[in-house]
C-alpha cells in the first residue's frame, strides 16, 4: 500500500487510485479491495466526500457500486460503528449485502445505491440478507435495514416500505446527507 499525502492526490481521479492498488480491480477478497478499504481509512472526509462525487460520474458501473459501497462503509466506520463489509457480488449460498454495521445491540444491515429511479424486492434482498445472517447467528432479530443511496427521489421505495414488515426496521439516507452526520461527529470531537 503506497502512503501519499491528501495535497499529492487532490486531483488524482478515483480509477488512477485504484489502478495502483493490488491489480486495479476491486473484487470480492480481492489484494485491490483490501488496499483500497485500507487507503480510505486514512483519507480525510473532504477527499471522501471528492471519491463519492466523482464515481457516480464513473463509466465503469461495476467499479463505480463497489467505490460507493466501500466508501459508505468507511463512513459507518466514522461513526463509530463496528463495520462488516459486505460482499460486492452475492450468490445464492452468501446473501450479497453492502455492510453489516455493529454498535453495542444495534445490528444494521446496510444496502448502498447509486440511483433510486427502480424498484427493489425487499423480500429478496434485505428479508434474505436478515434471514442469512439471523441463520447464521451474526445479527439479533431486532436488526434493522439502511438504504443508503447517493442521489434521487426516495418516494417509491418509502411507498414500497409502508404497509410492509419492513415499516418500521428500514431506513433510508442520502450518502451526502451521511457524510454531514460524519463532520458533525468530528466537529463535535474535535470541539
Amino acid at each position: 500500500m503506497f502512503k501519499i499525502d491528501e495535497d499529492t492526490i487532490k486531483d488524482w481521479s478515483i480509477d488512477r487510485i485504484i489502478n495502483l492498488l493490488g491489480d486495479g480491480t476491486l473484487a470480492d477478497n480481492s489484494e485491490c479491495s483490501k488496499e483500497f478499504r485500507n487507503y480510505l481509512t486514512s483519507r480525510n472526509i473532504e477527499t471522501l466526500e471528492r471519491h463519492i462525487n466523482e464515481c457516480v460520474s464513473n463509466e465503469d458501473k461495476n467499479q463505480k457500486g463497489f467505490i460507493l459501497q466501500d466508501i459508505v462503509n468507511e463512513l459507518g466506520n466514522r461513526l463509530d460503528y463496528s463495520v462488516e463489509h459486505g460482499l460486492y457480488r452475492g450468490s445464492s449460498s452468501s446473501p450479497g449485502y453492502d455492510g453489516l454495521w455493529k454498535f453495542e445491540d444495534s445490528d444494521i444491515i446496510v444496502e448502498v445505491k447509486s440511483v433510486s429511479h427502480y424498484v427493489i424486492d425487499f423480500d429478496k434482498t434485505l428479508g434474505k440478507y436478515k434471514t442469512h445472517l439471523e441463520e447464521q447467528g451474526r445479527i439479533s432479530k431486532n436488526s434493522s435495514n439502511l438504504i443508503v443511496v447517493y442521489d434521487g427521489d426516495t418516494k417509491i421505495w418509502e411507498q414500497q416500505i409502508n404497509g410492509t414488515s419492513y415499516l418500521y426496521s428500514t431506513r433510508i439516507i442520502s450518502v451526502k446527507w451521511l457524510v454531514k452526520l460524519v463532520k458533525l461527529k468530528t466537529k463535535k470531537t474535535d470541539d
